[in-house]
């Protein structure tokens, strides 16, 4: 088997097999950069379209947990507030409507990281 290997001749292929191989990578690398491109417009309008509710959401949580009361407190009377710091820090946290701004957050995150991908598959996109 060996002595039939090495009998072979190494053959250069030719350089229209060459040309049709880096057509094909070229076209294979803009059909990709044309999907992600759909697919990260799909998931900005998907993100932003969920960021209204999520907002809507957060706003009804933030006013039914009293954040908004203990804050102005807060700021109003600060004297009262140096005494029990550690106290009404703990409370000021735990009327903090977490799951909302969560959900705001991985909205706003999710839309910021579908619209940063676009810019360099629309380059190889326009540049093909």
């Amino acid at each position: 088997m060996n002595s039939i290997l090495q009998s072979l001749e190494e053959v250069e292929p030719s350089p229209i097999l060459y040309t049709k191989i880096d057509l094909g990578v070229a076209a294979a690398r803009y059909h990709r950069a044309k999907m992600r491109i759909i697919t990260c417009i799909g998931g900005a309008l998907l993100s932003v379209g969920a960021l209204i509710p999520t907002v809507s959401y957060a706003a009804h949580e933030f006013y039914a947990s009293g954040f908004d009361d203990y804050l102005s407190f807060a700021l109003s009377y600060r004297s009262d507030l140096l005494s029990s710091w550690s106290t009404f820090g703990l409370l000021l946290f735990d009327s903090l409507p977490a799951l909302g701004i969560l959900g705001v957050l991985v909205c706003v995150v999710a839309c910021v990281w579908s619209l940063s991908r676009i810019p360099a598959s629309a380059r190889i996109v326009f540049s093909a």
